[in-house]
């Protein structure tokens, strides 16, 4: 799954965060699993719910889609997936310092703290990228390891056989319908975001993802005004 291998404990950057601009005003993201239970496995998990039905999560984010007007962005994955937790970061609109724990696909828990160096360009980006998503979408994370994360996916209408890597990112039309997914971050040039300032870290860049999810949500709303 995740051939990522963390690093503890990277040392802050003082020349990446000297006289930078303070963190600007976010969006919250509407998201499901809106919370996640503390008795689940061993109580750990960020972003997945490793116990629930996936198809009510799924039913749940696509019946406040309708209700926000707003089109669902699923994001396939697990507690394992490092990328799917630096996406749900830079979805908030975060940047700088990201402090990651999460469970690896052999169930230990595993820590990584990330300093990125960045520009007031930068922020600007992440700003907008938050709001984008904010504004549009309500994500719905569904966990493909110890749930039934198929059979959500089977509900909206697509193959989960057809699912190869991770995250794997769909976005649903207004009827909860599968419309398009994103291809793989990794082959995009320059999507993906590995060094930092000097050291390894775990990125994208904000302006590729913001076109992709333009893309996502026009295709949602084509197929929607088509049915």
């Amino acid at each position: 799954m995740s051939p990522d291998k963390p690093i503890k404990n990277n040392a802050i950057d003082p020349v990446a965060t000297k006289n930078q601009p303070t963190t600007p005003h976010t969006l919250p993201i509407t998201h499901f699993p809106a919370s996640l239970p503390k008795d689940c496995n061993d109580g750990a998990a960020k972003l997945y719910d490793e116990c629930a039905d996936q198809v009510s999560i799924l039913k749940d984010a696509i019946s406040t889609a309708r209700t926000e007007n707003k089109k669902v962005l699923i994001v396939y994955g697990g507690e394992w997936c490092i990328w799917c937790h630096v996406l749900d970061n830079y979805f908030k609109g975060n940047f700088r310092t990201f402090d990651y724990e999460w469970r690896d696909d052999y169930g230990n828990i595993q820590a990584w703290d990330m300093r990125e160096r960045i520009s007031p360009t930068d922020i600007e980006d992440a700003q907008a990228l938050n709001e984008y998503v904010a504004k549009n979408f309500v994500v719905a994370h569904i966990e493909n390891v110890y749930a039934n994360g198929d059979e959500a996916v089977e509900l909206t209408g697509f193959d989960p056989d057809n699912i190869y890597y991770y995250p794997f990112i769909v976005a649903l039309d207004s009827n909860g319908k599968y419309a398009s997914n994103m291809v793989s971050t990794s082959a995009i040039k320059g999507f993906e975001v590995r060094e930092s300032g000097g050291e390894e870290f775990r990125g994208y860049d904000r302006r590729i993802l913001l076109t992709q999810l333009k893309k996502l949500k026009a295709d949602a709303s084509v197929k929607a005004d088509n049915q």
